[in-house]
């Protein structure tokens, strides 16, 4: 509560104080002197994560059944393995601390470093060597990456055959660097004065006062050299979950990501008052610059009334992004099995009432009804208007898991647009082909138009237009081809077939997205 004094002297250069992790405090008065170096240092800590895991299985079985006509044999075989791996390291630092209620004296004979705070109402110092002022970066680094592969088939004698297959990965990256708290001379309404023979040199520091201080002219600095130099913070987590499942009833497919990036900066200054630069020479030697000019170009703009860190916030929490992967990947599965139910009852409902429009014991008003209900059941089958809604649900809950519902909804707006995009893109090559162009070249325009819906909506939804312009070329060419080989196309499809085809798309251009940085 009273005043405190730490000497060190009697040995010259030798009488030095130091410290890591360092708290210093005094009600009244704080004097730090020494004949030698004083080195107050933080004090760190790390952290560390490293697992890996593997697995595999297999297995053959015989199934005989019974009927009335004949036995059926299967013979069945499963496998799965899945592997993958973590690495995290996280570093953290205690700062020393100097605070003093009064005054805060710091006088040394030789260099003087401070990884952390010397506060007081008043700071007086007088250093006749080097002073060195660091702010330090708490880091964090993680990346997580997993894999599974499964399949099984039956081989089916008197019986039927079949099989499936999954491939699933999941990414996780996070690096993060950012000042916790600003190192440097914190003075109050007293102001500093401040004497350096070498160098002051502040690595995202400041030598700050009370603005109080600064409108009353209270703050000196007088040093040989000047260097300034700002840090640049940074949090970032990207991740990724890509799925692909291909079985009897076709292939499906679902791309996921989160991800998150958010940058400042802690700048060196020194506040408002008389700066002065002593050594011409010495200046232009640190920065080739001279005395006046680096006096003139120094950041002024540091108060102690203020926090000046620009800390960020480490949000990356890998299990909580799982926990969004998996409820997004639960809520698409739900509206994928709502969406193949509407599509069963609109092509139940399409047949009934085709069946009807040949039944000559069916009224015109029964017809009627059976085609608006089939109509009205059109509305969910894909390509209908209610289905474009629910499609541009699924691509907002796997655009950015981690931007929330706010974000969810923006990505299923964009979806939507791109999909009452994609419509007047058909309409438009569809009129080059009655216009006689060739049916390359209205494909070729149809692929153009549709990468430039898809990179409008990456970009607006902070995503690669690289990748968006990718995947939505890759859907045409992919439909094309697809429409070559079943000869067919979107107008004579049912909609069963139609969901299929979509799954189909999907699936294949699941990797797609994931290849070229969309998930």
């Amino acid at each position: 509560g009273g005043t405190l004094v730490d000497l060190a002297h009697g040995a010259g250069q030798d009488s030095t104080i130091t410290g890591k992790g360092a708290q210093f405090v005094a009600g009244k008065d704080l004097t730090l002197q020494a004949e030698g170096d004083i080195n107050l240092l933080a004090a760190k800590s790390t952290s560390s994560e490293h697992t890996t895991s593997s697995s595999s299985s297999g297995a053959v079985g015989v199934g005989i059944s019974f009927d009335k006509d004949a036995p059926k044999f299967g013979i069945m075989a499963n496998a799965s393995m899945s592997r993958g791996h973590v690495d995290g390291n996280g570093s953290q630092y205690q700062l020393s601390e100097l605070n003093a209620g009064g005054k805060l004296n710091l006088v040394s004979g030789g260099n003087v470093t401070l990884q952390g705070i010397a506060k007081g109402q008043q700071v007086v110092g007088d250093i006749a060597g080097d002073l060195k002022l660091d702010s330090l970066q708490d880091t964090s680094t993680y990346h997580s990456q997993n894999q599974t592969v499964s399949g099984n088939v039956t081989i089916g004698i008197g019986a039927g055959s079949g099989g499936s297959a999954s491939l699933s990965q999941q990414k996780m990256d996070a690096d993060y660097a950012s000042v916790q708290r600003q190192s440097g001379i914190q003075a109050g309404d007293g102001g500093f004065q401040v004497k350096v023979g070498g160098t002051s040199t502040l690595n995202g520091a400041e030598i700050a006062s009370s603005d109080k201080a600064v409108a009353d002219g209270k703050n000196s600095l007088q040093t040989g050299a000047l260097v300034l130099k700002d840090i640049d913070n940074h949090a970032d987590f990207t991740a990724s979950s890509v799925s692909v499942t291909a079985g009897t009833s076709g292939v499906s497919g679902m791309a996921m990501a989160a991800s998150d990036h958010d940058k400042s900066v802690t700048r060196a200054g020194v506040s408002g008052g008389s700066l002065t630069i002593t050594n011409n020479a010495l200046q232009e030697a640190q920065t080739g610059q001279t005395a006046s000019q680096a006096a003139a170009g120094a950041n002024r703009n540091v108060s102690s009334d203020k926090d000046g860190s620009g800390k960020l916030a480490n949000n990356f929490n890998a299990s909580e992004v799982q926990g969004l992967f998996d409820a997004a990947s639960a809520l698409s599965q739900q509206v994928g099995t709502f969406m193949a139910n509407k599509a069963a009852e609109a092509k139940a409902a399409k047949e009934e009432a085709d069946k009807a429009q040949k039944d000559p014991n069916k009224s015109e008003a029964e017809k009627a009804q059976l085609q608006t209900a089939a109509a009205d059941a059109a509305k969910w089958a894909p390509g209908g208007a209610y289905s474009q809604i629910l499609t541009a649900v699924t691509a907002g809950i796997g655009g950015n898991v981690a931007n929330g519902l706010a974000g969810m909804a923006q990505n299923a707006g964009i979806a939507y647009l791109q999909g009452l995009g994609a419509q007047e893109v058909k309409k438009l090559a569809d009129q080059l082909e009655k216009d006689q162009n060739p049916k390359v070249e209205s494909e070729t325009v149809r692929a153009v138009l549709h990468a430039a819906l898809a990179c409008a909506g990456a970009s607006a939804s902070g995503q690669s237009c690289g990748a968006g312009a990718a995947g939505g070329a890759a859907s045409v060419a992919l439909n094309n081809a697809l429409d070559a080989i079943q000869h067919t196309n979107a107008d004579k499809m049912t909609a069963e077939e139609k969901l299929q085809r979509e799954n189909l798309v999907s699936g294949l251009l699941a990797g797609v997205a994931a290849g070229t940085g969309g998930a």
